[in-house]
């Protein structure tokens, strides 16, 4: 079974989401959200990955 389907040894004690570059800007909730429903279809289908581009 690859690594990525095991279960985690251990799960990370950060509870947050940054950027790997503390320098990056950080998307506002209602851009990213409105970018991730353009994206999404409701037969769980998607679009390009490349039609979502973050600010």
């Amino acid at each position: 079974m690859p690594a990525w389907q095991q279960v985690p040894k251990q799960l990370s004690r950060t509870q947050i989401v940054a950027p790997l570059d503390a320098s990056a800007p950080v998307p506002l909730p209602a851009d990213v959200t409105s970018q991730l429903n353009a994206l999404l279809t409701p037969d769980g289908g998607e679009t390009s990955p490349a039609s979502l581009k973050m600010r």
